[in-house]
């Protein structure tokens, strides 16, 4: 995952937004251990898995 990297030109500054949301959201999933997948669906959409392991603290 590449910060700041977007698709479409169509989302820019002036639309809102910044491109940081999925290089932060990666960051922080990695961190804890996790994966971030992401993809273009069949219906043109962005679809994200997100796993997180179970820690079991006793």
């Amino acid at each position: 995952m590449k910060p700041f990297y977007r698709v479409s030109t169509s989302r820019d500054r002036d639309s809102g937004g910044t491109g940081l949301g999925l290089a932060i959201t990666h960051e922080a999933i990695l961190s804890h251990k996790g994966r971030l997948k992401t993809f273009i669906n069949h219906k043109g959409g962005l679809s994200i898995i997100l796993s997180l392991p179970i820690y079991n603290i006793t």
